[in-house]
């Protein structure tokens, strides 16, 4: 976890590469986004069916980085490969930089502008 908390702090998640194909959180945001689409009826079952979405999206995950783990070597090469393979999914230099942005905005009154940056950060409207 310290080699993901390092590499993540220093390289961030480059933004060629997440103009090219996003980011593994965001694959996860637009995941519970389309569950939620199909799931999010109301109704008596409608918070059973938040808990299945949670379910399936945790579990998910989960298994993809079990499987990926069990790929890896043993020993030091293993550890700092999985550090790298987990580095995108900490996302605190890209959550930082974010929440800086609504802060600046902030600070200028903007809050038209605050809000678009906030928006960024939830995946959503503001």
């Amino acid at each position: 976890m310290l080699v993901a908390l390092g590499l993540e702090a220093v390289f961030g998640w480059p933004e060629a590469i997440y103009r090219r194909i996003g980011h593994p959180v965001t694959w996860i945001g637009a995941a519970i986004t389309g569950l939620e689409a199909r799931m999010n009826r109301p109704g008596p079952l409608r918070t059973a069916a938040g808990g299945v979405v949670t379910v399936v999206v945790t579990t998910s995950v989960a298994a993809a980085a079990w499987v990926l783990t069990q790929l890896l070597p043993a020993g030091w090469l293993g550890m700092v490969l999985s550090g790298v393979l987990a580095a995108p999914f900490v996302a605190a230099r890209s959550l930082h930089d974010h929440v800086a942005a609504v802060a600046r905005r902030l600070a200028e009154n903007d809050l038209v502008q605050a809000r678009q940056e906030v928006a960024k950060i939830v995946g959503r409207k503001t």
